[in-house]
């Protein structure tokens, strides 16, 4: 060993490698600065160079001691001769190797990891922060949307897993730290990201850290190429799970969960369209149909695409913009589609659940599709949500108190979930526990339409119509308004609202339950009955109501109205 440490002084490969790491390390720095300078994401290139500046150094050993000799410098093989250009060939090749080895090794792999967490830690609820985009790039910044929103859909699946959603964290992030607002939210742990990338390769960083300790548990790092991320989503899912020793309920060799077979051309349509779906405006949900239709035209075995228009025609529906008859036998063919492509979809079983309960009142299907979809993803508040509203009309309150419960248990910052999981206490006669409900709603949610609207429909439910009245929406319950008025006396005032109700309708969609509230305010037993027909064949979702709101009271004994409830198929 002695021998060869000297032969390497005198042929000087020592003082050489010195002399190349210093030259290496100096150089690196160098196009480091340069690289930040002239491009948005340098850390791709930056990485490539370290890799040559790396696989070099054992070759310029190699070439040090192949053609220095002695003290003197002189020279052991002319680099010009036959051997010394084959010896260099074959330093060049061996470089080219080894810069490929390397690569592959560190740049290639769809994930660079480091879990600190002691095995045997198991953590019961994450919170998913906004990702920041570093890209410069904004054709892609929907990425730093949609990427945590498309985690957070895929950790639904996680058994004993409680999910708070992006929007969640951002709602109390004014202010405040991401994990001083994960701390509030009761998560233990915080995954952190960023969406950067050049040219075709995307890269996302993520950080997943203990909340109380404030140390990491995973950190990070994939690459792709644009056409390979749909795959992704379910990979770092898998990742993270396995960083809080939970299960996801699909396995990992399930050919349905590479990202639902979606190419990135879709992928990319749809992330774009849930972005446009969860602002819930009239022109959201537009953009919205109009991505998910251009991604299943793209690839129409994208099941998820299928979900999102099926949700979307839901939400036109739930908002009142379009009549529900219109729209839910496409919400019913696009849910059986997406069912079809992929059967484990939980969110599509929950959107068919829906569909059996509010628009075909078919309640066994319901049920049924609604286990599914709880069984498929536990974490989907929405599921539990629906649920719940559409087992207290069947006077299955205690049910429907239990679903409400789990939905905020797994959304708790849902001003929806907050205020809704009043109707079954309510609805069961306990108004002073229903009243504590929604104020919490009302102080959490200050002048948000969800509390102030349960609580309107709360009043009118009992009778309690100036009180009503404080807190019902113009523009969202016209005809409750009127018959609000017309109950407390307010004769003029409710006689211009149903003029002006008349008017509206002439001319626009507004739904016949409106109208059927309105007449009944008015005493027009006769009208009200026909508008009630009439949102019988619209399939209202307010009909939901029927069995059981004091507000159809005194049209109960109407055989037109009895005709009406039969044909809903209400269990007795």
């Amino acid at each position: 060993m002695r021998r060869f440490i000297a032969e390497l002084r005198r042929r000087r490969v020592i003082s050489s490698a010195g002399l190349y790491v210093a030259l290496g390390w100096i150089g690196t720095e160098l196009v480091s600065h340069l690289l930040e300078i002239f491009m948005a994401d340098p850390a791709p290139a930056e990485r490539i160079v370290a890799i040559v500046f790396v696989a070099g150094f054992p070759v310029w050993v190699a070439l040090t001691y192949i053609f220095q000799r002695g003290d003197a410098g002189e020279i052991a093989i002319d680099p010009w001769s036959p051997v010394g250009e084959a010896a260099i060939g074959i330093s060049l090749v061996v470089l080219t190797m080894l810069t490929a080895a390397l690569y592959w090794l560190l740049i290639e792999p769809r994930a660079a990891q480091h879990v600190f967490q002691a095995p045997s830690v198991v953590y019961r609820s994450i919170a998913i922060a906004p990702f920041t985009s570093a890209s410069g790039n904004s054709e892609r910044e929907y990425l730093s949307d949609s990427f945590p929103d498309q985690l957070f859909l895929q950790l639904l699946h996680a058994k004993n897993l409680r999910v708070v959603e992006p929007d969640d964290v951002k709602k109390i992030n004014n202010g405040k730290s991401s994990l001083e607002a994960a701390e509030k939210l009761g998560a233990e742990v915080l995954l952190l990201g960023a969406i950067g990338g050049e040219g075709d390769v995307i890269e996302v960083r993520m950080r997943l850290v203990d909340v109380a300790l404030g140390t990491e548990l995973l950190k990070v790092i994939y690459e792709r190429k644009v056409e390979d991320l749909p795959g992704l989503v379910p990979e770092a899912a898998r990742d993270l799970t396995r960083a809080l020793n939970v299960n996801l309920k699909y396995p990992d060799n399930d050919p349905n969960h590479d990202g639902s077979g979606g190419s990135e051309d879709a992928w990319g349509l749809y992330l774009r369209g849930r972005v446009e779906w969860r602002k819930r405006s009239p022109e959201g949900l537009k953009a919205a149909l109009e991505y998910f239709d251009r991604a299943v035209k793209v690839d129409p075995l994208y099941a998820m695409a299928h979900v999102g228009i099926a949700d979307t025609y839901m939400m036109l529906s739930a908002y009142a913009m379009v009549p529900a008859v219109n729209v839910f036998p496409l919400v019913l063919e696009e849910a059986r589609e997406a069912l079809r492509l992929d059967p484990s979809l939980g969110e599509a079983h929950a959107t068919l659940a829906w569909a059996h309960c509010g628009y075909e009142w078919n309640w066994a299907a319901a049920d049924a599709e609604f286990r599914e979809a709880i069984r498929l993803s536990p974490g989907y508040a929405s599921a539990y949500h629906w649920q719940g509203y559409c087992l207290w009309p069947q006077g299955r309150l205690k049910e429907s108190e239990e679903s409400f419960t789990r939905a905020f248990e797994h959304d708790p910052l849902s001003p929806v979930i907050a205020s809704q999981r009043a109707f079954p206490v309510f609805i069961g006669g306990r108004v002073v526990e229903a009243e504590k409900l929604i104020q919490s709603a009302m102080k959490n949610y200050p002048g948000m339409e969800p509390p102030l609207d349960i609580d309107a429909h709360m009043h009118m439910f009992l009778g309690d119509y100036p009180q009503a009245l404080a807190t019902l929406i113009q523009r969202k319950n016209p005809g409750l308004v009127v018959m609000a008025q017309a109950m407390s006396g307010m004769q003029e005032e409710a006689e211009e609202g149903l003029r002006r109700l008349e008017l509206r309708a002439r001319i626009e969609f507004v739904p016949a339950i409106e109208l059927v509230f309105a007449y009944i305010g008015m005493g027009d037993t006769e009208k009200a009955l026909d508008w009630l027909e009439r949102a019988h064949a619209e399939h209202d979702v307010q009909m939901l109501w029927l069995n059981t709101a004091s507000m159809f009271d005194s049209l109960r004994d109407e055989p037109r109205f009895q005709a009406v409830l039969e044909q809903m198929n209400f269990p007795n």
